[in-house]
């Protein structure tokens, strides 16, 4: 790999975008530093010195990735090290506050979200990772969304002025949650403009209806892990959302090719999103 291909990478790695935006990226890169050094070696200087004399010009690649990530998608990465740090924060003192004043509180929950918010802070650490993997991403935020819905209701059991805030510290991570899974979802580089719009709605009615879901599924964690382990109602939970997920993938993959099996899963996926409030009127056994 020569210099130009070397900076080029380094600029890269700083920036999150789709492969075929990355690659025109390149290209254009490669086009100014062909340029710049070819004004260079017209002036007389050998090729190692014209291509070093360009990597001067051009400046410090982190720094130009960096640049280039901020005009792209300016306060993306910043927000994923709001959510990351933000989460790890409110998941520890949540934890212990919870111990100390209860005795006791669920060590699983604890490892879930220390892993949710370590894999945001990765993501904002590593922007080019995710690039092209907006359903490892959004699927990360959602189990976000669960673990703040979980230790929100634990703090809702609880009173005095720490509870208070930090319940307080959890409402804008869970909206800055939300925006980021719409904000991920519905960013579109295609140059078709009626396919984007198209896949845009129903981008928008799975992450709807997932939020029904996901909040809910949230909500029978904690009181089966509070009131009693109820298999009915956790079963309900994990049919609904492995439905809405199968579906969502159906569709996303069917778009394109086959619009009326993705109208009839998007149908599936309404559906689905009624289980949480069925589910409240449902006797259990």
């Amino acid at each position: 790999m020569n210099l130009f291909q070397q900076y080029i990478e380094n600029c890269l790695n700083e920036v999150e975008c789709p492969k075929e935006e990355r690659e025109d990226i390149r290209e254009e890169l490669k086009t100014h530093l062909m340029e710049s050094k070819q004004t260079y070696l017209e002036e007389g200087y050998t090729e190692k010195e014209a291509e070093q004399r360009t990597l001067v010009d051009f400046g410090v690649d982190i720094k130009i990735g960096k640049q280039l990530q901020q005009s792209m998608y300016p306060f993306r990465i910043l927000m994923f090290y709001c959510l990351g740090i933000g989460s790890l924060l409110f998941t520890t003192v949540t934890f212990l506050l919870t111990t100390s004043i209860l005795g006791s509180a669920p060590f699983i929950w604890l490892l879930f979200s220390l892993v949710i918010g370590s894999c945001l802070t990765l993501y904002a650490m590593n922007p080019s990772f995710i690039g092209d993997r907006k359903i490892i991403v959004n699927g990360t935020l959602g189990s976000l969304l669960i673990s703040l819905i979980f230790g929100m209701l634990q703090l809702s059991t609880m009173g005095g002025a720490i509870g208070t805030t930090l319940y307080l510290l959890a409402l804008p991570l869970f909206v800055l949650a939300i925006i980021m899974i719409y904000y991920t979802t519905l960013i579109n580089t295609s140059p078709n403009i009626n396919k984007v719009n198209w896949k845009k709605g129903i981008h928008l009615i799975n992450i709807s209806i997932g939020f029904i879901i996901l909040t809910y599924a949230g909500f029978l964690i904690w009181g089966t892990l509070a009131f009693g382990f109820y298999y009915r109602i956790v079963l309900i939970a994990i049919v609904g959302i492995f439905g809405w997920a199968v579906s969502y993938w159906i569709q996303f993959k069917t778009i394109d090719k086959y619009p009326l099996v993705t109208v009839c899963c998007a149908l599936f996926t309404v559906i689905a999103g009624t289980f949480p409030i069925y589910s409240l009127f449902m006797p259990i056994h």
